[in-house]
């Protein structure tokens, strides 16, 4: 405070100790700033006065001085570390490297430090000063929609625009891809209207196809009308393969396959996703192509496919038991699928409570929902309270008016939310038509996908070769009395074969039996 008050008597300007202590909080000491601020001082003959006009004027000034005169001239690599970085308020080193996914934090770090003042550091916890902060374009969803309303004057007044960034980091989503935009579905339409095509001049080439997106997975989310669903998702697709990027158009692809699953189209989910795999350039980024993969399993497990799963679980899954890095929060989900299925509960509990503290964190409230409902799922089975996490994953999908995130687990959730509307102590209201809305879609998952991750696999050997032909005669339409006659049965016998049947394959009819079977390939 003393060298800004000496800076400033040598400029001619006798500030008092008040308006010296709103300098130093507003430059950190900066002389750049301090210089701006005594130009526009003079300019605006407010040589002994500070306002709150005159430093929101200097720090717009100051943030278009750093994006074109200084972050300009930054290595990609370090820019794409700090934004990456920037969606926390401080970290350490391996705080740093478990966000960004980048090994080489330490070194990143240290040449930012010798580049420029723009980090604190305190016992190696590091923090970004605010005027970097402000000039990067990177830093979270919120901050990001007053950046795009904000930036008219300086695109048009001045020449300037954002940086391009991707908004997907390669996931198959905008809204929980590289940014969390449940905020933004809240008035996906209005936002939309207002600010849609500003957003999508900002972001260059990763904008070609946002809006229709980001309002297609929005609308997906809500259980809204296929048709609309399917008509922004696919102009976005197109006016991502017009000068866009190929992560666009996985993210709507993404949708489109959750979609299909949901109508029970796998095999067309399927036959779409391979047909954009081929599409793609030989340098296509690697996280790309594995969240294909992990998108390829998920279609496997409601399709019953455990051998795909299994492949993929012990060949391609990342190990999170050595390094747990955010940005393939979308495997390790899948991942935990995958554990669920095959009745690994405790692995599963393992991977979900890391993912619950990244979430909460870092502030991904889908992620958070996600978890939470998957942990609710997980510690019923393992007879540990699940009603706490359940509820938590119903209060924030109701309070962005999502079902999908919860009716898509079908089978595993449909017992859990009847268990909800009979809970005494609950804290949702459930009478207002979103939780039937969650019931009934559930229901219709779990009539599509009976097997899906039930958690109970069982093999062929667990059959008796009797069992075994009770059922296959089940599975060609005869009746108890029709399989004793063939087996020369009495028709209670066939019954006791049918209930073991049943209890092996956790169903409770004929019709989910059949179908169970054949997904597991036992029929």
């Amino acid at each position: 405070e003393k060298d800004i008050e000496q800076y400033c008597n040598n400029l001619g300007f006798k500030f008092d100790e008040k308006e010296i202590d709103k300098l130093y909080k507003w430059s950190m000491g900066n002389p750049k700033s301090l210089q701006l601020i005594a130009r526009l001082a003079e300019e605006n003959d407010t040589m002994f006065e500070v306002t709150e006009e005159l430093l929101d004027k200097a720090r717009e000034i100051f943030r278009e001085y750093i994006m074109l005169n200084i972050t300009d001239s930054w290595s990609s690599e370090l820019l794409e570390f700090l934004m990456q970085i920037s969606v926390v308020d401080s970290f350490n080193i391996e705080m740093a490297e478990m966000v960004t996914g980048n090994g080489h934090a330490r070194g990143i770090i240290s040449s930012a430090e010798n580049i420029g003042s723009f980090l604190d550091n305190e016992n190696f916890v590091y923090t970004i000063k605010r005027p970097l902060l402000l000039a990067l374009p990177h830093r979270g969803s919120k901050d990001l929609i007053q950046i795009m309303k904000n930036i008219p004057k300086l695109i048009f007044d001045n020449g300037m625009r954002l940086p391009e960034f991707s908004v997907t980091s390669n996931l198959p989503s905008v809204m929980n891809g590289g940014k969390d935009f449940c905020e933004w579905s809240l008035r996906d339409d209005e936002l939309a209207a207002s600010i849609g095509k500003l957003v999508e001049m900002c972001l260059g080439a990763y904008g070609k196809g946002i809006v229709n997106q980001a309002l297609g997975e929005s609308y997906y989310e809500k259980g809204r009308d296929a048709y609309d669903v399917i008509s922004h998702l696919s102009k976005a697709q197109m006016k991502a393969q017009v000068g866009g990027k190929k992560e666009m158009e996985f993210a709507a692809l993404g949708i489109l396959v959750r979609l299909g699953l949901f109508h029970g189209k796998e095999e067309d989910a399927l036959e779409q996703l391979n047909s954009f795999e081929l599409s793609l350039p030989e340098d296509s980024p690697k996280l790309l192509k594995q969240n294909i993969e992990a998108l390829r399993t998920r279609i496997a497990l409601y399709d019953g496919n455990m051998e795909k799963v299994q492949i993929w679980l012990l060949e391609q899954s990342p190990d999170e038991t050595k390094e747990f890095f955010i940005l393939e929060r979308y495997r390790y989900l899948t991942k935990v699928r995958c554990y669920m299925a095959l009745g690994e509960d405790l692995m599963a509990l393992a991977l979900l409570e890391k993912l619950y503290y990244y979430a909460e964190s870092f502030d991904r409230p889908y992620v958070k929902i996600e978890t939470s409902l998957l942990k609710a799922i997980v510690n019923k089975r393992l007879a540990h309270p699940y009603m706490d996490c359940l509820e938590e994953a119903i209060e924030g999908a109701k309070h962005y008016s999502f079902t999908r995130v919860i009716s898509e687990e079908g089978t595993a959730v449909t017992g859990l939310l009847n268990e909800y509307r009979k809970y005494d102590e609950r804290k949702v209201d459930i009478n207002d038509g979103w939780f039937d809305a969650v019931v009934k879609e559930a229901g219709t998952m779990e009539n599509l996908y009976p097997s899906y991750l039930r958690g109970n696999i069982v093999s062929k050997s667990d059959f008796s070769e009797q069992a075994l032909s009770v059922l296959y005669y089940l599975a060609k339409g005869y009746s108890i009395p029709q399989v004793g006659k063939e087996m020369n049965m009495k028709p209670e016998t066939v019954k006791y074969h049918t209930k073991q049947i049943y209890k092996k394959l956790g169903v409770s009819g004929k019709s989910d039996a059949i179908l169970t079977a054949r997904n597991l390939g036992i029929l």
